[in-house]
């Protein structure tokens, strides 16, 4: 279609930008990484490329918007491991890594349309020790990169909705970018509310 390659560029760019700006706000302490969440990501997009790559038919921009999101991620989590910037690891982000390492066990056993729904589910679940701890005042973020993000999965889903539409993609394709929308955008609301609530 004409007009899916041009949005899922553009969300492509959206990513390149988000990730980037994250990174900064690591470095100057703008922003405080949450371990649970960083360290199941870092997995989980790595399972995502591999699946996700089949479940969109191996069409390129599709699967750039799994690519790049993998490589910062990773890119990331790495850094910011080895710089010691993560917030501590409280008792919420051990259960939550206990939960998601128990539901990856049963990654390998199904198809990878099913295995990238999955993946999509966890993604979700990871994103909640961030989430309550900007909602609990625990936790320190900048909005902006996930603002940015969210607004990069609502037009890959608007992309894929239209593929749907016009019969070139199946619905097993949009589950990645409507997960992520309320993943990042949950992030997002929380960060800004914490940012007004502190001026």
């Amino acid at each position: 279609m004409i007009l899916v390659d041009p949005l899922l560029m553009l969300a492509s760019l959206l990513m390149l930008t988000a990730l980037p700006i994250y990174f900064s706000q690591i470095r100057n302490g703008s922003s405080v990484p949450n371990p649970a969440t960083w360290m199941i990501m870092s997995l989980l997009v790595v399972l995502n490329t591999a699946t996700y790559y089949y479940t969109a038919e191996k069409e390129t921009w599709k699967t750039m918007m799994a690519i790049i999101p993998m490589l910062g991620v990773i890119t990331i989590c790495v850094y910011t491991y080895v710089y010691g910037k993560f917030a501590p690891l409280a008792a919420r982000e051990k259960r939550t890594l206990k939960l998601t390492s128990g539901l990856i066990v049963f990654w390998p056993f199904v198809g990878s349309d099913i295995a990238n729904a999955l993946t999509q589910l966890l993604f979700l679940s990871s994103a909640y020790p961030t989430i309550e701890a900007l909602r609990t005042g625990d936790g320190k973020e900048k909005a902006l990169p996930w603002g940015v993000a969210t607004s990069a999965y609502t037009i890959m889903t608007i992309a894929i909705g239209i593929d749907w539409w016009y019969g070139h993609a199946d619905l097993w394709q949009i589950i990645y970018p409507v997960i992520r929308i309320p993943a990042n955008g949950l992030v997002y609301y929380y960060a800004r509310k914490s940012s007004r609530d502190s001026t």
